[in-house]
């Protein structure tokens, strides 16, 4: 059967623009993998080799190349963690052909390291177990850590849940094997569901369960505030009077007695904001803290009080 070339041209069109997804992604990672690359050159010759470390393993990760797996292995190794160094380094005489002069180089350089750290190989009584040496995954058992000397925390994952914990010491140049046995492996906890919210009508019952701030407690913290507010105008008022009725020396008898109402005016506001203040703060405890009721429908606001963060606790209020 022939096929039109019309339609020959538009099928390798198609097949170019389907190749050209993976080249131009794998041509990005690469340009990102050289930015990195330099950048941990730099970092190399200033003598700052963890940082350096960290941009060749990014560049590596970006696009595996032996040379920067061997500059990361470097890195380790001027930077005083041959646990690291070791494993980068063998890692690179695995997948690399190296001349006989290097490779005697590096085998010398991997024997010293050697004697300064140690080596657990851990099992499991279990299949599907992964190792977790202080908090970091290590794979699956069994398998061969590289550790610094010291007390170490090996821990066996199963199911996605611990195990089992083990503490190893270690010192330098010492090789040891350690089997978890798992005495008793917990099964899987399996996430549930969230409930589904009713689309029912809230019952009395449930109602009656939320904390709720009637209009009383409106009522008394608005006239609270006016009062307030009222208070302070007066207060600014009487006091400026009475100063100008000072500095002036006056005698008017009128005067006088429009200090003296004003005077008397602002107290009175004085007492009852206070009052008024007073009795919303006892409506406010009254209804947070007293007898549980259903909302009525005279309630223009509702304040639930609920688990939350911080010190545990938050309120919602909702008009």
């Amino acid at each position: 059967m022939s096929t039109h070339p019309r339609w020959m041209a538009i099928l390798l069109f198609l097949a170019l623009f389907v190749g050209m997804g993976p080249v131009q992604a794998d041509e990005a990672a690469k340009r990102k993998a050289k930015v990195h690359f330099k950048q941990g050159t730099a970092l190399f010759e200033k003598g700052e080799f963890k940082a350096a470390a960290l941009e060749f393993a990014a560049a590596y990760e970006l696009s595996p190349h032996p040379q920067v797996l061997y500059n990361l292995a470097s890195s380790y190794y001027e930077g005083k963690e041959p646990d690291k160094a070791i494993v980068t380094y063998r890692r690179y005489l695995a997948e690399t052909d190296v001349d006989p002069a290097e490779l005697v180089t590096l085998r010398q350089r991997i024997s010293q390291l050697e004697a300064t750290v140690s080596e657990v190989r851990v099992g499991c009584a279990v299949a599907d177990c992964v190792i977790s040496v202080n908090g970091e995954e290590r794979g699956k058992a069994p398998v061969t850590v590289v550790l610094l000397p010291g007390l170490h925390a090996v821990e066996a994952m199963v199911n996605g849940r611990v195990a089992e914990v083990a503490q190893v010491e270690l010192r330098a140049g010492e090789d040891k094997s350690l089997t978890m046995a798992l005495g008793g492996v917990a099964p899987k906890v399996e996430a549930q569901p969230e409930p589904v919210p009713s689309s029912e009508p809230e019952s009395d019952l449930e109602s009656a369960k939320k904390k709720t701030l009637r209009w009383p407690f409106w009522v008394a913290s608005g006239l609270a505030v006016a009062a307030g507010a009222a208070t302070v105008v007066f207060a600014v008022k009487t006091n400026k009077e009475e100063q100008e009725f000072q500095d002036t020396g006056s005698t008017d008898t009128g005067l006088h007695d429009k200090g003296v109402r004003d005077k008397l005016i602002t107290n009175i506001l004085i007492g009852v904001t206070g009052a008024a203040a007073a009795t919303a703060i006892g409506f406010m405890l009254y209804d947070l803290l007293g007898d549980e009721r259903p909302k009525t429908p005279k309630d223009s606001a509702r304040v639930r009080v609920a688990p939350g963060p911080g010190l545990g606790i938050a309120a919602a209020v909702e008009f």
